[in-house]
Protein backbone atom coordinates (compact mmCIF):
# COMPACT_ATOMS: atom_id res chain seq x y z
CA UNK A 1 0.00 0.00 0.00
CA UNK A 2 1.16 3.52 -0.75
CA UNK A 3 1.95 6.05 1.98
CA UNK A 4 -1.20 7.93 0.96
CA UNK A 5 -3.23 5.08 2.46
CA UNK A 6 -1.77 5.97 5.85
CA UNK A 7 -1.47 9.78 5.70
CA UNK A 8 -4.18 11.55 3.73
CA UNK A 9 -6.63 14.45 3.79
CA UNK A 10 -8.99 12.57 6.09
CA UNK A 11 -6.49 12.01 8.90
CA UNK A 12 -4.04 14.86 8.29
CA UNK A 13 -4.84 16.47 11.64
CA UNK A 14 -3.24 13.47 13.34
CA UNK A 15 0.11 14.48 11.89
CA UNK A 16 0.08 18.29 11.87
CA UNK A 17 -1.19 21.33 13.72
CA UNK A 18 -2.26 24.26 11.55
CA UNK A 19 -3.73 27.75 11.45
CA UNK A 20 -6.46 26.53 9.11
CA UNK A 21 -9.29 28.12 11.12
CA UNK A 22 -7.65 31.52 10.81
CA UNK A 23 -7.83 31.28 7.01
CA UNK A 24 -11.61 31.33 7.22
CA UNK A 25 -12.14 28.72 4.55
CA UNK A 26 -9.94 30.46 1.99
CA UNK A 27 -7.70 28.32 -0.18
CA UNK A 28 -4.06 28.91 0.83
CA UNK A 29 -1.64 30.46 -1.63
CA UNK A 30 1.34 28.88 0.12
CA UNK A 31 2.18 26.69 3.08
CA UNK A 32 4.93 27.07 5.67
CA UNK A 33 6.10 23.79 7.12
CA UNK A 34 7.61 24.16 10.56
CA UNK A 35 9.68 21.36 12.06
CA UNK A 36 10.01 20.68 15.80
CA UNK A 37 13.02 21.10 17.98
CA UNK A 38 14.07 18.41 20.43
CA UNK A 39 11.15 17.44 22.62
CA UNK A 40 8.51 18.66 20.19
CA UNK A 41 8.51 22.43 20.75
CA UNK A 42 9.87 25.28 18.67
CA UNK A 43 11.41 28.67 19.34
CA UNK A 44 9.15 29.90 16.52
CA UNK A 45 6.06 29.16 18.62
CA UNK A 46 4.70 25.78 17.58
CA UNK A 47 4.37 22.60 19.62
CA UNK A 48 3.28 19.06 18.87
CA UNK A 49 0.93 19.03 21.87
CA UNK A 50 -1.28 21.77 20.44
CA UNK A 51 -4.48 20.79 18.63
CA UNK A 52 -4.21 23.93 16.47
CA UNK A 53 -1.49 26.44 15.69
CA UNK A 54 -2.92 29.86 16.38
CA UNK A 55 -0.46 32.51 17.54
CA UNK A 56 0.32 36.09 16.59
CA UNK A 57 2.79 34.71 14.07
CA UNK A 58 0.38 32.31 12.40
CA UNK A 59 -2.38 34.92 12.43
CA UNK A 60 -0.07 37.21 10.47
CA UNK A 61 0.54 34.43 7.98
CA UNK A 62 -3.21 33.80 7.69
CA UNK A 63 -3.72 37.47 6.83
CA UNK A 64 -1.49 36.82 3.83
CA UNK A 65 -3.34 33.66 2.85
CA UNK A 66 -0.52 31.40 4.07
CA UNK A 67 -1.17 28.09 5.79
CA UNK A 68 1.10 27.41 8.77
CA UNK A 69 1.73 23.69 9.24
CA UNK A 70 3.50 22.32 12.30
CA UNK A 71 4.74 18.90 11.24
CA UNK A 72 4.65 16.39 14.10
CA UNK A 73 7.77 14.47 13.17
CA UNK A 74 9.43 12.50 15.94
CA UNK A 75 10.92 14.72 18.66
CA UNK A 76 14.31 12.98 18.26
CA UNK A 77 14.17 12.58 14.49
CA UNK A 78 16.75 15.16 13.32
CA UNK A 79 15.06 14.97 9.88
CA UNK A 80 16.20 11.42 9.30
CA UNK A 81 14.74 9.45 6.40
CA UNK A 82 11.64 8.60 8.43
CA UNK A 83 10.95 12.27 9.12
CA UNK A 84 11.53 13.13 5.46
CA UNK A 85 9.10 10.40 4.43
CA UNK A 86 6.47 11.63 6.87
CA UNK A 87 6.86 15.20 5.63
CA UNK A 88 6.50 14.08 2.02
CA UNK A 89 3.30 12.27 2.97
CA UNK A 90 2.05 15.39 4.77
CA UNK A 91 2.78 17.56 1.73
CA UNK A 92 0.87 15.15 -0.51
CA UNK A 93 -2.07 15.13 1.90
CA UNK A 94 -2.12 18.95 1.95
CA UNK A 95 -2.34 19.06 -1.84
CA UNK A 96 -5.15 16.50 -1.70
CA UNK A 97 -7.08 18.30 1.03
CA UNK A 98 -7.07 21.71 -0.61
CA UNK A 99 -7.12 20.58 -4.23
CA UNK A 100 -3.75 22.17 -4.93
CA UNK A 101 -1.47 21.70 -7.95
CA UNK A 102 1.81 19.81 -7.81
CA UNK A 103 3.76 23.08 -8.16
CA UNK A 104 2.14 24.57 -5.04
CA UNK A 105 4.84 26.41 -3.04
CA UNK A 106 6.09 25.36 0.38
CA UNK A 107 8.53 27.10 2.70
CA UNK A 108 10.54 25.20 5.31
CA UNK A 109 11.17 26.62 8.78
CA UNK A 110 12.35 25.58 12.22
CA UNK A 111 14.69 26.29 15.07
CA UNK A 112 17.51 24.15 16.53
CA UNK A 113 16.77 20.55 15.47
CA UNK A 114 13.91 22.08 13.47
CA UNK A 115 16.35 24.40 11.74
CA UNK A 116 18.45 21.41 10.77
CA UNK A 117 15.26 19.75 9.58
CA UNK A 118 14.26 22.71 7.45
CA UNK A 119 17.60 22.64 5.63
CA UNK A 120 17.65 18.86 5.16
CA UNK A 121 14.02 18.58 4.03
CA UNK A 122 14.49 21.46 1.58
CA UNK A 123 17.26 19.61 -0.23
CA UNK A 124 15.50 16.23 0.00
CA UNK A 125 11.94 16.93 -1.07
CA UNK A 126 10.31 16.31 -4.43
CA UNK A 127 7.96 19.25 -3.81
CA UNK A 128 8.45 22.89 -4.75
CA UNK A 129 10.27 24.80 -2.00
CA UNK A 130 10.24 28.58 -2.31
CA UNK A 131 12.40 29.40 0.72
CA UNK A 132 13.97 28.12 3.93
CA UNK A 133 14.30 29.84 7.31
CA UNK A 134 16.49 28.11 9.90
CA UNK A 135 17.14 29.52 13.35
CA UNK A 136 20.16 28.30 15.35
CA UNK A 137 20.38 25.08 13.32
CA UNK A 138 22.64 22.16 14.05
CA UNK A 139 25.07 22.19 11.12
CA UNK A 140 27.50 19.35 11.84
CA UNK A 141 25.79 16.57 13.80
CA UNK A 142 28.78 14.24 13.65
CA UNK A 143 30.91 16.77 15.49
CA UNK A 144 27.97 17.63 17.76
CA UNK A 145 27.66 13.98 18.79
CA UNK A 146 31.09 14.03 20.39
CA UNK A 147 30.91 17.58 21.75
CA UNK A 148 27.45 17.55 23.39
CA UNK A 149 26.81 14.42 25.44
CA UNK A 150 23.20 15.26 26.44
CA UNK A 151 22.16 14.98 22.78
CA UNK A 152 24.03 11.75 22.02
CA UNK A 153 21.09 9.44 22.65
CA UNK A 154 18.84 11.48 20.36
CA UNK A 155 21.39 11.52 17.56
CA UNK A 156 22.11 7.81 17.81
CA UNK A 157 18.38 7.10 17.79
CA UNK A 158 17.93 9.18 14.62
CA UNK A 159 20.86 7.52 12.86
CA UNK A 160 20.53 3.92 14.03
CA UNK A 161 17.93 2.78 11.49
CA UNK A 162 20.28 3.34 8.55
CA UNK A 163 22.05 0.26 7.19
CA UNK A 164 25.43 1.96 7.23
CA UNK A 165 27.99 3.20 9.78
CA UNK A 166 26.62 5.71 12.30
CA UNK A 167 29.25 8.20 11.12
CA UNK A 168 27.82 8.18 7.61
CA UNK A 169 24.27 8.43 8.92
CA UNK A 170 25.11 11.49 11.01
CA UNK A 171 26.76 13.09 8.00
CA UNK A 172 23.61 12.51 5.97
CA UNK A 173 21.64 14.41 8.64
CA UNK A 174 24.12 17.30 8.66
CA UNK A 175 23.80 20.34 6.35
CA UNK A 176 27.59 20.70 6.69
CA UNK A 177 28.18 17.63 4.53
CA UNK A 178 25.35 18.24 2.07
CA UNK A 179 25.87 21.88 1.23
CA UNK A 180 26.39 21.13 -2.46
CA UNK A 181 22.87 19.67 -2.54
CA UNK A 182 21.17 22.82 -1.28
CA UNK A 183 18.69 24.20 -3.76
CA UNK A 184 19.03 27.67 -5.23
CA UNK A 185 16.27 29.27 -3.16
CA UNK A 186 16.26 32.16 -0.65
CA UNK A 187 17.55 31.33 2.84
CA UNK A 188 17.15 33.12 6.16
CA UNK A 189 19.61 31.93 8.80
CA UNK A 190 19.74 33.06 12.42
CA UNK A 191 22.94 32.45 14.37
CA UNK A 192 23.14 32.96 18.14
CA UNK A 193 26.45 34.50 19.12
CA UNK A 194 26.55 32.81 22.53
CA UNK A 195 24.89 29.56 21.46
CA UNK A 196 25.72 26.92 24.05
CA UNK A 197 24.53 24.03 21.82
CA UNK A 198 25.84 24.82 18.36
CA UNK A 199 28.92 27.09 18.39
CA UNK A 200 28.46 30.18 16.26
CA UNK A 201 31.73 29.52 14.39
CA UNK A 202 30.12 26.54 12.70
CA UNK A 203 27.13 28.61 11.56
CA UNK A 204 29.41 31.42 10.37
CA UNK A 205 31.45 28.99 8.30
CA UNK A 206 28.39 27.30 6.82
CA UNK A 207 26.80 30.58 5.79
CA UNK A 208 30.09 31.72 4.27
CA UNK A 209 30.19 28.56 2.18
CA UNK A 210 26.56 29.06 1.15
CA UNK A 211 27.41 32.53 -0.08
CA UNK A 212 30.46 31.13 -1.82
CA UNK A 213 28.12 28.90 -3.78
CA UNK A 214 26.14 31.98 -4.77
CA UNK A 215 23.06 31.09 -2.73
CA UNK A 216 20.90 34.02 -1.60
CA UNK A 217 21.28 34.12 2.19
CA UNK A 218 20.01 36.66 4.70
CA UNK A 219 22.18 35.94 7.76
CA UNK A 220 21.23 37.46 11.11
CA UNK A 221 24.00 36.97 13.66
CA UNK A 222 22.79 37.86 17.15
CA UNK A 223 25.71 38.86 19.35
CA UNK A 224 25.36 37.61 22.92
CA UNK A 225 22.21 35.60 22.20
CA UNK A 226 21.90 32.14 23.72
CA UNK A 227 20.45 29.15 21.91
CA UNK A 228 16.98 29.88 20.55
CA UNK A 229 16.84 33.55 21.47
CA UNK A 230 15.45 36.20 19.16
CA UNK A 231 15.32 39.96 19.12
CA UNK A 232 11.92 41.37 18.13
CA UNK A 233 13.49 42.86 15.02
CA UNK A 234 14.91 39.53 13.81
CA UNK A 235 11.72 37.67 14.64
CA UNK A 236 9.75 40.20 12.58
CA UNK A 237 12.29 39.89 9.78
CA UNK A 238 11.89 36.11 9.75
CA UNK A 239 8.12 36.50 9.50
CA UNK A 240 8.44 38.90 6.60
CA UNK A 241 10.93 36.58 4.92
CA UNK A 242 8.42 33.74 5.11
CA UNK A 243 5.68 35.92 3.66
CA UNK A 244 8.05 37.03 0.90
CA UNK A 245 8.60 33.41 -0.11
CA UNK A 246 5.11 33.52 -1.64
CA UNK A 247 5.27 36.94 -3.29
Amino acid sequence: MKDSAFVHAGNLSRFVNTNERLLGGERPRGAVLEFPGLGGGSCLGGHMDNAVYETEYTARLAEEGILAVYVCAGPWSWMNRGAVRLTEAVAAALLEKYGLPSYFPFAATGGSMGGTGALIWSLSTRYHVSGCAAACPGIDLLNHYFSDQPHQRTLFDAAASYDQPIEESLKSLSPQYRLDELKDIPYFIVGDGADECFPIAGTDSFVSRMKGRGLPVDYRRLEGARHGEFTPEVRDALTEFVIGCFA
